[in-house]
């Protein structure tokens, strides 16, 4: 106030920003984790956390369940900070279906492979591959000699997401069926078809021609053929749905 003047000073030092630089953006596939590699600060902390085996560390492994952006905030010794993010892409698995396990007989053929069983443009690999008539298609055709045989499918989408899966096949055996010896009868006589066993139990029978049986659904039925030679065809179908045929040739002599 008495117009007397005195100065001084204060000095303000500005320290530089941390450069802060993590992973580029990147896709995964549902399941997948990505290992996160973040330099430039002294400690770090990352946001959202879900996902992360550590928000605290410049270095966390990530298995976000959805697409998700992360930002990482990284400081420096002199509390200084600075902040960058990286988008993590969860790209979708293909959708797969191998089929139901089934049974089939010996020498049946099968189609593998439900509907639907993979986006557009996804590829196929079955194996194993011996018994098949593609293993590059959604539905190959099996032919399986072994009993069970297992085949694995595993579908490659279009972003390159795979998924994998398998079918067991098992071979029923065929029915026994014996129509017995060819014979030779006299004209207008009567004789027993059939061999014992002719079946396993509970398998059905069918005979032809039926014109001359006496029941062509039974295993031994009676032949009174009219014509020589007359061949008497059965097929048995056993409780696997499994048939196996066979015939027998009655030769029918004339009367003296």
């Amino acid at each position: 106030s008495n117009i007397c003047q005195k100065s001084d000073s204060i000095i303000i030092t500005t320290n530089p920003l941390p450069i802060i630089s993590t992973n580029n953006d990147t896709s995964v596939c549902t399941g997948n984790c990505v290992q996160l590699n973040t330099i430039g600060g002294a400690s770090y902390v990352w946001s959202p956390t879900t996902g992360l085996s550590n928000p605290n560390i410049g270095n966390p492994i990530a298995c976000p369940l959805v697409t998700t952006a992360y930002t990482v905030t990284g400081t420096d010794g002199n509390g200084c900070f600075d902040t960058t993010s990286v988008t993590i892409t969860i790209n979708p698995l293909p959708i797969i279906d191998t089929g139901v396990d089934t049974a089939i007989c010996i020498g049946d053929t099968i189609v593998l492979g439900g509907s639907p069983t993979g986006p557009a443009g996804a590829s196929y690999s079955w194996t194993p591959v011996a018994t098949l008539n593609n293993p590059t298609l959604a539905n190959p055709t099996a032919t399986p000699t072994a009993t069970p045989t297992i085949y694995f499918l595993t579908v490659t989408g279009s972003n390159i997401c795979q998924k994998s899966d398998s079918i067991i096949i098992t071979i029923n055996s065929l029915p026994i069926v014996e129509a017995g010896l060819d014979t030779v009868i006299c004209a207008g006589t009567s004789v027993e078809i059939g061999a014992s066993p002719t079946g396993p139990a509970g398998a059905t029978y069918s005979w032809t021609p039926v014109a001359t049986l006496n029941n062509p659904t039974l295993a031994n039925p009676i032949a009174t053929p009219t014509a020589t030679p007359t061949i008497y065809f059965v097929t048995v179908t056993d409780s696997n749905i499994c048939q196996k045929s066979d015939s027998i040739i009655i030769t029918t002599n004339p009367l003296p």
